[in-house]
């Protein structure tokens, strides 16, 4: 009876039909080894953030969380992350079969990433005093601050990601990310053990980073070596304007996404509190935990959508994009329906009783990312149809309402008002961007 109904269902024939699709089973093949090292990752952590919040309390947890989201934002202001556009290029040399060009854009890509690293040292040596000052910041989380800064030095992972998924090399990815948590919470044990603190807690944080960083560097270049592209380092750097513009949109679109990313934990510090601080950052962590469900999907789909355009298969794309946020809708879903109904008991048993009583606002936090991750595909199908100097124009204008909605409702209703902020931002973005694709779609049927 089970069979037959199955048969007559036209939706599970309909999702069956999916996995004839090449491009379908490999975005799951690459979905599922991001998401087993985004879940091994994320255990990992949980389990450190524990350790972490129970030896420093809420409020030095919150200092810590202030040291490691300042240097974070200044390594996304100084970083012009080129992995957008070495994906894009990349996918365009490989069906024309110029690999000397592929080696070209690989240089710049890593050179681009050593000039950001020192540039982003020497600002956050600059601005850590002036910005502390102004926001009343401690001696010792302006040492902090100096301190971690040293692992900008090292972040040249840009490229090194483009290369694992350029290559479709994404179970490396997955390594990687399940090596940083591993890393992290052998680090968190080693404090524990000694009783360093927070300082203990920086030094970890800051040679993990770099050991991290190393390691990718590392699977990057033998992937190169495999692809017969050891030489990279020997050919000139050609066509590098296109390259240098792409790059340099999608760092403008980053920049302005600072308010949502980055800035919110310094909003939160400075509007509300540092307690207020610590469970804000919980509650990024564990939406962080749900976004491990569709972003390996999201990091699949780009190099998918770019070949999708590279041979004017826009109208396949768009569709493909529907597909995939069906799909979201119940993976994202019944993890968000656990986490909820029991969130008041889980918080208190990882985190401490304090962090518990956060949970009616984790709660509106988790279903505002059930919208937003459910829908996820469509930021990278905007880049991939070449929407760069649209996607700033967008980023601009939602996030200033984020910015004036965040500073005034966090004063008067506290992290529920940065909730409300955080959903017009979503709302926004999504329906400029629905808008455009839908005109694209249009001219595209107009065409054909």
């Amino acid at each position: 009876m089970v069979n037959k109904f199955l048969r007559n269902n036209k939706s599970f024939e309909r999702i069956k039909g999916w996995f004839h699709d090449f491009a379908f089973r490999s975005l799951i093949k690459n979905s599922v080894y991001i998401f087993s090292g985004n879940i091994l990752s994320s255990i990992f952590l949980l389990i450190s953030t524990g350790i972490k919040t129970r030896v420093l309390g809420i409020e030095k947890f919150g200092s810590l969380a202030l040291v490691i989201s300042f240097v974070a934002l200044i390594e996304q202001l100084t970083a012009l992350r080129p992995w957008q556009a070495l994906i894009k290029f990349g996918a365009e040399y490989i069906k024309e079969n110029k690999y000397s060009e592929i080696a070209g854009i690989i240089k710049f890509s890593f050179a681009i990433d050593l000039v950001c690293g020192v540039i982003g040292l020497f600002i956050s040596l600059l601005l850590t005093n002036f910005v502390g000052k102004w926001l009343g910041w401690s001696s010792d989380i302006l040492f902090f601050i100096n301190l971690f800064s040293i692992s900008l030095l090292f972040n040249f992972s840009g490229t090194s990601i483009g290369i694992l998924r350029l290559f479709n090399r994404f179970e490396l990815q997955a390594l990687k990310e399940v090596l940083s948590g591993v890393l992290t919470l052998l680090g968190s044990i080693v404090v524990l053990w000694s009783g360093a603190g927070i300082y203990g807690f920086i030094i970890a944080a800051l040679l993990m980073s770099i050991v991290i960083n190393i390691a990718f560097l590392i699977m990057a270049l033998s992937v190169l070596q495999q692809n017969k592209l050891g030489y990279w380092w020997r050919q000139p750097i050609s066509d590098w304007k296109p390259f240098l513009r792409f790059s340099s949109w999608a760092y403008l679109s980053s920049i302005l996404d600072i308010p949502v990313q980055k800035l919110d934990i310094i909003i939160v510090s400075t509007v509300i509190s540092l307690e207020a601080t610590g469970i804000y950052k919980i509650i990024k962590q564990v939406m962080n935990v749900l976004a491990m469900m569709a972003n390996p999907i999201y990091q699949s789909i780009y190099p998918q959508f770019t070949s999708m355009i590279a041979n004017n298969e826009k109208k396949r794309s768009i569709n493909y994009a529907a597909r995939i946020s069906s799909l979201l809708l119940f993976v994202v879903g019944v993890p968000i329906v656990l986490l909820t109904s029991t969130s008041s008991l889980w918080m208190g048993i990882l985190f401490g009783r304090e962090f518990s009583e956060g949970s009616s606002e984790l709660n509106i936090f988790l279903f505002i990312s059930f919208f937003s991750l459910s829908l996820i595909s469509i930021h990278p199908l905007f880049t991939a149809l070449g929407y760069v100097k649209q996607t700033t124009i967008i980023t601009l204008i939602s996030n200033f309402f984020y910015l004036v909605f965040a500073w005034f409702l966090g004063q008067k209703f506290g992290l529920f008002g940065v909730a409300i902020a955080y959903f017009a931002q979503i709302c926004i973005v999504l329906l400029m961007k629905i808008f455009l694709i839908s005109k694209s779609e249009i001219l595209i049927k107009k065409q054909v």
